[in-house]
């Protein structure tokens, strides 16, 4: 158990601090909200666009039943680096030892680097795609670009920069609408729970649940709430931030579903078989860390079969036609030598 935080006078000191007003609100608002968008990551991306494309409206209901399951756990986050104004790792390490908070640092940095790597190429090969240039070239730069974002600068200026980056995340929404899907059916398939006992919904609902369900994103909440050192009058306000940070980041997962659903899933399945085949996208994000990409290759192997059944159909049928063709013209000067005997 951590310790009370209204024990002694300086917890008496902290329940007394004025509560926060809105404004308080609004400038204590990126924490949460770049803790919940840090789960919107390229592989997130990759991974619900090959659901969409795959199972159609067919899963968006796990990807808001996912929403109380993160809330939860990003507002006892948000609890315990209040409360505490310490990490996970701290507070792991004082109650457990330092066995314990090593385990816990090699769990989040095998995780964390692998699926830096996987967001690289991801990163590269949707470069790729927009400029039609090999999508290895951008690998490096976006490594470097990494790199210079962790060195240079303060850590209050990062926040700062990320807090207005996340804006670009409502191009999703947007381009949901743009789509034009029926939304009937996106309510209904939304709403009431389906699911199909095959390798595209059940691949789907593993990555689903594994790109989403991360450590590394309630151990930032608490470390960004053990930076903040917010009053304890603000712990109700700093568990609300963490729930809408988390809200922001499902809904903009779901928009990503319809989007790629409304589009690919509905009217171009063989352009997402050549879209993640030629484009890369499918073998770098099955080198991923989870079955969260794993199911990129899957997702892609049946429309490229697909894809592959139906050139060869369109092959053999003009095979078909060319050689009625021939046949008709023969028969045709035949009869018209016949006719002019």
């Amino acid at each position: 158990m951590v310790s009370e935080p209204t024990a002694g006078p300086e917890g008496d000191e902290r329940e007394n601090e004025p509560l926060p007003g809105l404004l308080d609100y609004l400038r204590s608002s990126a924490s949460g909200l770049i803790a919940g968008a840090s789960d919107v990551d390229p592989t997130t991306v990759a991974t619900m666009a090959v659901i969409g494309a795959t199972t159609v409206y067919g899963l968006s209901w796990l990807a808001i039943l996912v929403f109380p399951i993160l809330a939860v756990i990003q507002a006892i986050s948000s609890r315990i680096g209040v409360v505490t104004h310490e990490d996970l790792q701290y507070l792991v390490k004082r109650r457990f030892g330092r066995v314990s908070q090593l385990l816990l640092l090699g769990s989040i940095l095998v995780v964390t680097v692998i699926t830096i790597a996987a967001d690289l190429e991801a990163g590269a090969a949707a470069l790729g795609l927009l400029t039609h240039l090999p999508g290895r070239w951008f690998v490096i730069p976006l490594a470097a670009l990494v790199l210079g974002l962790l060195f240079v600068g303060s850590y209050d200026e990062l926040q700062g920069v990320l807090r207005y980056v996340l804006l670009l995340l409502l191009a999703y929404v947007v381009a949901a609408f743009l789509a034009h899907p029926d939304w009937s059916s996106v309510l209904r398939h939304t709403l009431v729970p389906t699911f199909t006992l095959n390798k595209d919904y059940i691949a789907g609902a593993l990555a689903l649940l594994g790109t989403t369900l991360t450590s590394y994103v309630y151990v930032w909440q608490t470390i960004e709430e053990a930076e903040d050192k917010r009053p304890l009058a603000w712990l109700r306000l700093e568990e609300a931030d963490a729930v809408t940070g988390i809200f922001f980041a499902v809904a903009v997962m779901w928009f990503i579903l319809i989007a790629t659903a409304a589009t690919l899933g509905v009217h171009h399945p063989d352009l997402f078989a050549g879209v993640f085949v030629h484009s890369g996208l499918a073998s770098g994000a099955a080198s991923g860390p989870s079955t969260a990409m794993q199911v990129t290759s899957r997702g892609a192997g049946r429309p490229a079969g697909a894809l592959a059944r139906r050139r060869s159909a369109r092959n053999g049928n003009a095979t078909l036609t060319t050689s009625n063709a021939r046949r008709a013209s023969s028969e045709s000067s035949a009869l018209r030598s016949a006719g002019r005997s």
